[in-house]
């Protein structure tokens, strides 16, 4: 696997920066462009642009795969043949990880907190399940750290004494050191594009805080003009916040707090993370498809609260002496499916077939019961 390592060299303005990885795999199209988004009752003296990170490559689209050229060579690196990482049924990042971690000779283990009892073939699950990735089934109502992350420990000890094998724990979404180097790989993009010349502010959406975290960190580095705003569509700003100044440790960035380089919009997130109004699921989004031909299915659960917010915070801005401070737009698409990415595993939308005729998980009771081979077997944790 030592093959796909290929070595990393980071930009200026992040050189002296401490815990620099050494090496990455490479998984994505780069370069994706910044299209300008026509968008119906856009006040005047605005204009919004998109990057379209949605177009990094297929199954792997979205700016989780970033990350994952940095996770996965981290992992390669340390001798692991095997990945366990954990989200949501419907999560972008496990999808992603599952079908990477194939590409490169690794084993994906893969812990999804369900609404159903049944797993169906849906969506990312489906592609999951294509992938042959181990599912462990975890309640709902899972948290990460009282739950999530001490089954995943101690499913690493299993295959170590069973098999002899490492294995490599990344975190929801990739939210880690490691992967914030994929987010500034975003930002080194749009400086390159010239970005910090035709935009006056990045609104990016914020949930496991590891994107939000990567951009506004790159853009306070580079000594960038541009604002950065972070959607939150779970948490709070003191998670959101603590997160953004622990990187900002691990880096050795001093003299600096998330407070003074990152924006936090908190008043958008409705019943929950993934709960959807009718309006963001019905005649709004699809009017929006059809006049400017961007398909807001990519830009996912995240991305469609972070635009309905840049929307709005341009219309009551619009008599506002602050009117120009959001002037230019840019924000983030990330490859979506809407059957997928609703809290009913089974919603309207999906890629195809029917939980019915799915086998059952079989059930896994801690850490007791032979470690099975790793062919997409499903467990209910």
């Amino acid at each position: 696997m030592a093959k796909y390592l290929v070595e990393y060299k980071p930009p200026s303005w992040a050189q002296h920066l401490k815990n620099v990885p050494t090496h990455k795999v490479e998984l994505a199209m780069e370069n994706t462009p910044i299209h300008e988004w026509n968008l119906p009752g856009i006040p005047d003296g605005f204009s919004l642009h998109i990057k379209r990170h949605d177009m990094t490559g297929s199954s792997l689209s979205g700016n989780k795969v970033g990350k994952l050229e940095f996770l996965l060579a981290d992992a390669i690196l340390k001798g692991c043949k095997h990945v366990i990482t954990c989200g949501t049924s419907p999560s972008n990042h496990c999808r992603a990880l599952a079908l990477a971690c194939r590409q490169l000779g690794l084993v994906p283990h893969l812990f999804l907190t369900m609404t159903s009892e049944d797993l169906g073939c849906r969506g990312n699950i489906l592609l999951d399940r294509l992938s042959g990735a181990d599912i462990y089934m975890m309640p709902p109502d899972s948290d990460d750290e009282r739950d999530v992350h001490p089954k995943m420990e101690s499913l690493a000890r299993r295959i170590m004494s069973e098999t002899g094998e490492k294995s490599c724990l990344v975190p929801k979404g990739g939210a880690n050191l490691i992967g914030c180097f994929g987010s500034m790989a975003i930002f080194d993009e749009l400086y390159n594009q010239g970005a910090l010349d035709r935009f006056d502010d990045v609104m990016v959406a914020c949930g496991s805080s590891g994107t939000a975290s990567g951009i506004c960190i790159a853009n306070y580095l580079a000594g960038s003009p541009l604002r950065v705003h972070g959607v939150l569509v779970r948490h709070d700003p003191e998670f959101a916040h603590d997160h953004v100044n622990s990187t900002l440790r691990q880096l050795g960035v001093e003299g600096v707090r998330s407070e003074d380089i990152f924006s936090i919009i908190d008043t958008y997130q409705g019943e929950g993370y993934s709960i959807s109004k009718q309006e963001e699921l019905g005649i709004f989004p699809v009017r929006a498809d059809v006049l400017t031909g961007f398909p807001l299915e990519s830009l996912g659960d995240e991305g469609m609260e972070s635009f309905l917010t840049l929307i709005w915070k341009m219309k009551n801005l619009k008599t506002s002496s602050s009117a120009t401070a959001f002037r230019k737009f840019h924000c983030g698409g990330e490859q979506y499916n809407r059957g997928a990415g609703r809290p009913h595993l089974h919603g309207q939308g999906g890629l195809g077939g029917d939980a019915g005729d799915e086998e059952q998980p079989r059930p896994l009771q801690g850490t007791e019961g032979p470690l099975r081979t790793h062919r997409g077997d499903v467990w209910a944790v």
